[in-house]
């Protein structure tokens, strides 16, 4: 009696692409991530428009707050 062997293949699913938390974005442009993580987000940020669109954002955002000026408030 001959066994037939089986084969299998195994198809990973396309779960679609995984994008930077906002928390990464904002670490991201405050030059707060480690130099692994910060390259690991370069990479992604190279193939992913919307992420890169999303830390332009935060880049305007930043330097908006950053060049605003300060209310006065009064003394009284």
């Amino acid at each position: 009696m001959t066994h037939a062997r089986r084969r299998f293949t195994v198809t990973v699913p396309n779960w679609g692409s995984d994008h930077l938390s906002t928390e990464a974005v904002v670490a991201y442009v405050d030059d707060e991530l480690a130099p692994g993580p910060r390259e690991r987000a370069n990479l992604h940020l190279d193939a992913c428009r919307e992420c890169a669109a999303q830390v332009r954002a935060q880049n305007r955002a930043r330097s908006a707050l950053r060049t605003a000026e300060t209310p006065c408030l009064p003394s009284s």
